[in-house]
């Protein structure tokens, strides 16, 4: 099972993912931001996803401490910025933040390739996160006006949504 959930999400974080953020800084917080791949915001309208969650929430979350990874090679959809956290050296664990203009009209579609990649994860449906959240323990999309944002958890341990969507609710209230 544990190698499912694993494998299940890490296909959605490399299909949808493909980009990382490095920073000097401890925490790429509301404070203090990092530096997202992509192109800056005056360029494509889109958030900064170092903006959207804190080392200390992320760490606060799973009960280690997390560090800004190193960059990642870039990919990953148009305008999109991402914003990367690792567990530490030797666990692999991984937080990925990633934000790109969407239209809302299209989210039907988006969700319908979510359950494709995820399976054989279901896929929810959560009210109250931004205009319209889902997705399963390890990974979270966000629909917030003419943004999204996906909260990917990669070989970290979880039982439940309630890490991903409590990590959603802290991203969508600083959009």
């Amino acid at each position: 099972m544990k190698t499912r959930v694993i494998a299940s999400a890490m296909a959605v974080g490399l299909a949808l993912l493909g980009t990382g953020c490095s920073s000097e800084s401890d925490n790429p917080g509301p404070s203090a931001g990092g530096t997202p791949t992509g192109t800056s915001d005056e360029q494509n309208g889109t958030p900064d996803p170092c903006q959207l969650l804190t080392l200390a929430e992320i760490s606060a979350q799973f009960g280690v401490e997390y560090t800004v990874s190193e960059e990642l090679p870039p990919g990953g959809l148009p305008g999109q910025r991402t914003c990367s956290y690792t567990e530490g050296p030797d666990s692999g664990g991984m937080v990925t933040v990633a934000v790109w203009p969407s239209d809302p009209a299209e989210v039907d579609s988006f969700l319908d390739q979510a359950v494709l990649l995820s399976s054989p994860t279901e896929i929810g449906q959560y009210d109250g996160i931004g205009d319209r959240a889902f997705g399963e323990p390890h990974a979270l999309w966000i629909q917030a006006g003419n943004v999204m944002v996906n909260i990917v958890i990669v070989l970290v341990e979880v039982e439940n949504v309630d890490p991903i969507l409590q990590l959603g609710v802290a991203a969508a209230g600083r959009l």
